[in-house]
């Protein structure tokens, strides 16, 4: 068992339901009264981590005494209030007491993609606010604050999760998720985007196009939803989704440049977000509409001046002859 536990490169390589199988197999060979906590915890109620986890979570009041390097040990007042079982029938922290720990330990973006799901199962963000507020001095509770208030229940993978974040880190205004369209037929929804300019973001990838059916006839029908938002005045920029953490900071300016309003068909100018909806041009397809083209403004040329010596007009003689 010691083996499975250690962080080898069998371990770093495991998906995350590997990973939640090694959780099976730790509490069955113990049979130990344990709680899994963070990342643990998550894993045990379902979440899908950006990451896969390197350590083992176990949480008690006082602290489990067991010692290795891929076990992390927490102690937890009056863990008994803490404790639920999962759908999978693993001992683990509450839904709540996950999403705080995992937002007052994780990267930003691994948080972030963990509480949007949490939020999504109906963990109360206002709630988590108020617990972080009134435990001062606890470490990781700036962060925790700030993921709490990035977190959006609407969100629908964990890749869209990073779309947002990029598009945060690329400097553009917050979009709205889940946007309602209406087309002729019916209604349709977009993963993220701006209703004020008509431009969303879609996000793609595998798991989208593998659950609804074969590949081919959803990519058709997908590709015949797009047309009709087309239809209705939008611009559509996609994205790979990738739920990879790396390559942070490359994608800026393919992002600034994918949804920038001056690049829409409409002509809409550039603008300068201020923080606040007063940023917005508040721009349509029907009210601007496409400057035409005009002749380039060229500089006026002075005249040259004349340098050669000036000659004499030359002179007819009145009389000519011998």
């Amino acid at each position: 068992m010691a083996r499975l536990l250690h962080p080898t490169q069998l371990w770093r390589s495991s998906s995350a339901a590997e990973a939640l199988a090694i959780h099976y197999a730790f509490h069955a060979k113990t049979g130990a009264r344990i709680i899994y906590s963070h990342t643990s915890a998550a894993l045990a109620h379902g979440i899908s981590l950006l990451r896969v986890p390197q350590e083992l979570h176990l949480a008690g009041d006082p602290k489990p005494g067991y010692r290795h390097r891929s076990l992390r040990t927490h102690r937890l007042p009056d863990v008994a209030r803490h404790r639920v079982r999962t759908d999978l029938d693993l001992p683990a922290t509450s839904l709540e007491q996950t999403a705080l720990a995992c937002a007052r330990t994780l990267p930003m973006l691994d948080a972030l993609v963990v509480l949007d799901q949490l939020a999504a199962r109906r963990v109360d963000l206002a709630r988590l606010a108020h617990l972080l507020r009134t435990s001062p001095g606890t470490h990781g509770n700036q962060q925790a604050l700030l993921a709490v208030s990035a977190a959006d229940a609407r969100a629908g993978s964990p890749a869209e999760t990073l779309t947002r974040w990029r598009l945060r880190e690329a400097g553009l205004p917050e979009p709205e998720l889940q946007i309602e369209v209406r087309t002729s037929q019916g209604r349709s929804f977009l993963d993220l985007g701006w209703p004020q300019l008509r431009v969303a973001v879609e996000v793609d990838g595998r798991i989208k196009y593998t659950d609804y059916g074969p590949t081919q006839e959803v990519l058709i029908a997908e590709r015949e939803r797009e047309k009709r938002i087309q239809n209705v005045g939008w611009l559509i920029r996609r994205t790979a989704g990738t739920s990879s953490p790396a390559g942070r900071g490359t994608s800026s300016w393919s992002w600034r440049t994918a949804c920038w309003p001056s690049s829409c068909a409409w002509g809409c100018r550039p603008w300068t977000w201020t923080g606040s909806d007063a940023g917005w041009p508040g721009c349509s397809r029907s009210s601007h509409r496409a400057e035409p083209r005009r002749a380039p403004i060229r500089p006026h040329r002075r005249p040259r001046p004349d340098t050669a010596p000036r000659m004499p007009p030359r002179r007819t003689p009145l009389f000519s002859g011998a």
